[in-house]
């Protein structure tokens, strides 16, 4: 299934990007593809990802999130992204 990078807007497979999504109130990474809810797909490039991190609103309005929770800070939640771009 082809997917657009929310950051980029560049599409690819599924499986190339990364998938986030809501879990109780916060952003999580879905690595198996199979939490249920709304999901945003991610280029794995550290430039998607820090661009991603910067449209708070936007990110929020495609999970239809009033607001979007971290279980860490922002810089915390992109190094683990980082990390399992590097475990991929």
């Amino acid at each position: 299934m082809i997917r657009s990078c929310i950051s980029c807007k560049v599409k690819k497979h599924k499986n190339d990007l990364l998938r986030l999504t809501v879990a109780n109130g916060r952003l999580v990474v879905d690595h198996r593809y199979n939490i249920a809810g709304r999901g945003v797909y991610c280029c794995m490039e550290a430039n998607c990802i820090h661009l991603l991190m910067h449209k708070d609103k936007q990110l929020a309005r495609a999970l239809r999130a009033d607001i979007l929770k971290f279980d860490r800070d922002k810089v915390s939640f992109v190094t683990e992204l980082m990390k399992s771009i590097d475990e991929n």
